[in-house]
């Protein structure tokens, strides 16, 4: 946002922001939404047009013919190559208006039949950052790069920019990176928690200093050695496979554990570190293999599963795979080294020293309370095999009170409103519907920033808000109960469908209902009944306590005027179809017929009817058509006119229309 109007802030920003983006390593798009785009516009006027017996054609076409500058080759003139141009463009809004449409006597200018406007062209979307205009990108990276990398460039390329322009205010309003890094940064945490946390399990049992250095000293090199392969595997670095790397911390030393212990067995028998570590290893190599190869059986399938769990879980199956192979090889094969260089030889054969038989005794306790416990349960089978009927019971019992879903709720520390009024409605009632809406969400006392976006392309009725939650990931209040909190102030706000979510990905939430916990789909052979019976369905389900974010798939279309052409009329005046409507085109919608430099920043040049015209319904149909023979003929002679919807997006499963009815559960 700034200080400036929305034109020249959108020009500044496609200039000074835009384009320094671009330039970043591994960005591929910067998307610019909001402000005002410069446009010259041609407005021509109808009375005028049809006193002179001028086409809208011929005026778009003049002003083609005029705007030009044509190469025209070279030239050698005293040993100097000349390349020759004809420059016609032009230079100034006067230009415009002196250009000749039909030359005669006296000669036809545009300034005759139009007014020539230096405007902006009419907005389909407004963006607004905490109740300002605001100019909002989207920034999308390249494939096969590294997100936090490029994020941290953009950043930086931002405070660059910040710096030279303190009248801007510059707010990142969601970064992928953030979540990525989080994820990561509690990832590594707890991987080291875990090898914190195994080495002193290890030092517990083992009570000893040196065999638990070298247990431990092998987890480095597990987990690197699992990053190589992982980079084979194009395995990348995301909240799945670190997710894999923190629950194999325990699982990668359980081999480590087995050997080292089996061979301190043999030295305490006397055997040298040397021995010891070749006998130790021998003796538990084919119970090493087959735990491990339990343990592949287990998750490999996980990683070439069907459908969407195998493409969600296949990093984790794999990088999990991948760790189990690599500590089985270091078991074995660093693991007796380390054992054969470091240990020392047992000082008391056949004796156990102090320290050692507190160690022992300490076991033996653990071992006289697991035989009493196996011994009372060899005595008392009838009561085990009830206990555990009953625990297996309540088991499954308890899970229907357990809370399901696909993946675990993660607040990312915002929230998105989504509203929608009803089909047809303009951009300016939706924008003024929006602000009333920003002020109850913005008088939340935890909420930071709330980014705006009213009007999406061929939806003037719907507007959108990412809203920020004071302390991001860290707030105190998290985004599920502000949304909690605010559904009650929306509900009151009369006339319009509200969609909350804490799932926040970008877009329009209603366009693709998303974060929609169950949704129901019904198929008929007509769209408008099966409309009709989710309206009442949806009516009925809205009874029901507990259910939000009702949403209906099902869109009546948007309003419109239809010009019936009469084919049989038409072909009388020697017209078609194809021309009438390219002509009521033009002259109702506009057509870009050239560019504009001068003055400022570069614009379209449009052809359009005055607003006065095309706002009227009988004007339209008084417009006068030209005809092969040089004759006019009103449209209203060619057509007629009739009031319907549009059509709308209908969706298919198994080519029948299909409605579906969505909702969420608080």
């Amino acid at each position: 946002t700034g200080a400036t109007s929305p034109v020249d802030l959108r020009a500044q920003v496609e200039d000074y922001v835009q384009k320094p983006l671009l330039r970043v390593d591994g960005v591929s798009e910067v998307q610019v939404n909001g402000g005002d785009v410069r446009e010259v516009r041609v407005e021509v006027n109808k009375d005028a047009m049809d006193a002179r017996r001028v086409t809208v054609q011929e005026v778009a076409q003049a002003l083609q013919l005029r705007n030009v500058t044509v190469p025209g080759g070279s030239v050698v003139e005293d040993d100097t190559e000349l390349l020759i141009r004809t420059p016609g463009e032009y230079v100034s809004v006067d230009e415009i208006n002196d250009t000749v449409v039909r030359p005669g006597t006296p000669p036809i200018y545009v300034r005759d039949v139009a007014t020539v406007v230096d405007d902006f062209e009419t907005r389909d979307v407004i963006s607004r950052l905490n109740g300002k205009e605001s100019i909002v990108l989207s920034v999308r990276k390249a494939t096969d790069v590294n997100t936090l990398a490029v994020s941290d460039d953009i950043k930086a390329t931002l405070d660059k920019i910040g710096a030279a322009n303190p009248n801007w205010d510059i707010v990142v309003g969601g970064d992928l990176a953030d979540q990525i890094q989080g994820s990561a940064d509690g990832a590594i945490e707890d991987l080291l928690w875990g090898a914190l946390l195994a080495s002193l399990v290890i030092l517990f049992f083992f009570r000893n200093i040196r065999s638990t250095v070298i247990t431990i000293a092998g987890l480095p090199v597990i987990m690197i050695s699992t990053l190589f392969f992982m980079d084979m595997f194009n395995i990348s670095l995301n909240q799945i496979s670190l997710l894999a790397l923190a629950l194999v911390v325990g699982l990668v030393v359980d081999d480590g554990i087995v050997v080292r212990e089996n061979i301190m067995r043999w030295i305490e028998r006397g055997y040298s570190p040397r021995e010891a570590a070749s006998k130790g290893t021998e003796e538990v190599l084919l119970p090493v293999l087959a735990t491990s190869a339990a343990i592949l059986a287990v998750f490999l399938p996980v990683a070439y599963a069907q459908g969407i769990i195998g493409r969600f879980f296949r990093d984790f199956g794999l990088t999990v795979a991948i760790a189990i192979v690599v500590s089985t090889f270091e078991a074995l094969t660093m693991a007796p080294m380390l054992s054969a260089y470091f240990f020392k030889p047992s000082k008391n054969v056949g004796s156990i020293d102090e320290s050692r038989a507190r160690e022992e005794a300490g076991r033996t306790a653990l071992d006289r309370f697991y035989a009493r416990s196996l011994n009372f349960a060899m005595d008392h089978k009838w009561i085990v095999v009830l206990a555990t009927v009953l625990v297996v019971g309540l088991s499954v019992l308890s899970v229907r009170y357990i809370n399901q879903s696909f993946l675990p709720d993660i607040d990312q520390g915002q929230f998105e409103v989504g509203m929608e009024l009803p089909p047809g409605t303009p951009l300016e009632i939706t924008e003024r519907e929006a602000l009333k809406v920003e002020e109850i969400i913005r008088s939340h006392p935890d909420v930071a920033d709330v980014f705006g976006t009213i009007g999406a392309t061929s939806s003037p009725n719907v507007a959108n808000f990412v809203v920020q939650v004071v302390g991001g990931v860290d707030a105190e209040v998290s985004s599920r109960d502000i949304i909690a909190e605010l559904r009650p102030p929306l509900a009151d706000v009369p006339g319009i469908s509200f969609q909350l979510s804490d799932d926040v990905t970008g877009g329009d939430t209603f366009v693709g209902n998303r974060d929609i916990i169950i949704e129901m789909v019904a198929f008929s052979g007509s769209y408008e009944q099966l409309g009709q019976e989710a309206d009442r369905l949806a009516e009925e389900i809205r009874k029901i306590d507990g259910i939000t974010d009702l949403v209906v798939s099902y869109k009546p279309g948007q309003p419109e005027m239809q010009i019936n052409v009469d084919p049989q009329k038409a072909a009388s005046f020697g017209l078609n179809t194809a021309q009438v409507g390219s002509t009521v085109r033009t002259l109702v919608n506009g057509e870009v017929t050239s560019s504009y430099r001068g003055e400022g920043a570069e614009a379209d040049i449009v052809v359009q009817l005055n607003e006065a015209d095309r706002n009227s319904v009988n004007s339209i149909m008084d417009i006068q058509l030209p005809t092969p023979s040089g004759q006019f003929v009103p449209l209203r002679n060619v057509a007629d006119v009739s009031y319907t919807t549009g059509p709308t997006t209908i969706q298919r499963v198994d080519r029948q229309p299909t409605v579906s009815v969505g909702m969420n559960v608080v």
